[in-house]
């Protein structure tokens, strides 16, 4: 209604609303279903896009190749998941889909330049670290 009382009808916005529909779509789909899949190819094959044409569009919308994207999203999931307490190593491996513990060694090696359970230690003595800080601050505020 907006459009049509600016004295451009309705249909002359049609082609920009499509394309802007669809990169939207594209982004929306990538980020609800790419954590419920194992792998890239799980996540082309439920877009139900063509190889080639799916990688291109992914470059457009996001600016880096799927692959990238997809290892930078499990690094954040694995670095999230390190800070929660009580999480071990079998536990990751799990979460985060690695079928072996010598898989989910060899990327923490490549990825983190350590052993799972270093940097579960890591990011959980920091942790403690902050609750403690926390602690000493508000102590008798309340």
């Amino acid at each position: 209604a907006l459009l049509s009382t600016l004295g451009y009808p309705l249909d002359y916005f049609e082609p920009i609303y499509t394309i802007i529909g669809k990169q939207l779509e594209f982004r929306d789909f990538v980020m609800q279903n790419y954590s419920r899949v194992n792998n890239l190819d799980e996540l082309i094959t439920l877009s139900n896009i063509g190889r080639t044409s799916f990688f291109i569009k992914f470059k457009e919308e996001f600016g880096i190749t799927a692959k990238q994207w997809m290892m930078k999203q499990l690094k954040v999931r694995i670095l999230g998941k390190v800070i929660e307490p009580g999480i071990c190593v079998k536990q990751l491996m799990e979460v985060c889909n690695f079928e072996s513990q010598a898989q989910l060694y060899r990327y923490f090696k490549q990825h983190f330049r350590c052993t799972p359970k270093q940097l579960i230690d890591h990011y959980q003595a920091k942790t403690n670290n902050l609750q403690g800080e926390l602690r000493e601050c508000t102590k008798g505020e309340y």
